[in-house]
């Protein structure tokens, strides 16, 4: 059985920063897996659980706060791009993966942060079929400086 802990101050109140709109329950429930996303350096859900004590209702939990109405992936996608913004240098090149996802009729624009030899997931959304080809001809028409291939500098 895995040994209760009280979850870190600091991530607690950095989550709070983040995700002001959220109360109470939300911000426990996204801490406790995020403490559990860092500590078993996986996104599977099964293997998330083995982090708190009974499995069962840990799947449960995590199902209920993936599948919250409340919980709108919009504004989670934005907390996160504006927090990172607010960490990049003021300063130099820093350089984006953008990736446009399409698998049958789901598409996915996702916008990482490389960072040494990883690619941290900075935005993302999902769009209609038609939305993503017009954010795609807008982006290839005003920024052909900015997309030379899958990823990019961008100064700021």
């Amino acid at each position: 059985m895995a040994p209760q802990y009280s979850q870190p101050t600091r991530l607690s109140d950095y989550i709070a920063f983040m995700l002001p709109w959220a109360h109470g329950h939300q911000l426990k429930a996204i801490g406790d897996f995020v403490a559990a996303l860092i500590e078993q350096q996986t996104a599977c859900q099964a293997q998330l659980a083995h982090h708190f004590g009974n499995q069962e209702a840990a799947v449960k939990r995590l199902s209920r706060l993936l599948h919250n109405e409340r919980l709108d992936p919009r504004l989670l996608a934005d907390a996160v791009l504006l927090q990172a913004l607010h960490q990049l240098p003021q300063h130099g090149n820093v350089r984006l993966a953008i990736d446009w996802t399409i698998e049958a009729h789901q598409h996915l624009l996702v916008v990482s942060l490389i960072v040494g030899r990883r690619a941290v997931p900075m935005y993302w959304r999902a769009y209609d079929t038609s939305v993503l080809s017009a954010y795609t001809k807008l982006i290839l028409y005003f920024s052909p400086k900015f997309l030379m291939t899958s990823s990019t500098y961008w100064t700021r």
